[in-house]
């Protein structure tokens, strides 16, 4: 899995990117992105859907750290790890 630095969060380290969620203005962040925009409420809604059937609700938790939910350890290292790629 990779990581992405959101505007929300890049304005903070990249000068001139707007945080601003380009279609209702609000911060974008990963939970406004993916709880919480309309613009991805049709996928939102399927996404709620899936968990649903598996007996889990739409929340960060669920959506971002799934190997927690899952009760097992996985061999992939932690999203916080950092190799050094010679």
């Amino acid at each position: 899995m990779g990581t992405i630095l959101l505007p929300g969060g890049a304005g903070k380290y990249v000068i001139g990117v707007d945080p601003a969620c380009p279609w209702c203005q609000e911060p974008l962040t990963e939970p406004h992105m993916l709880l919480h925009c309309q613009n991805h409420k049709v996928q939102r809604d399927h996404l709620e859907a899936a968990l649903h059937s598996h007996g889990l609700v739409l929340n960060l938790s669920n959506v971002l750290d799934q190997r927690e939910q899952l009760g097992a350890r996985s061999s992939l290292p932690s999203p916080n790890t950092f190799w050094t790629v010679r």
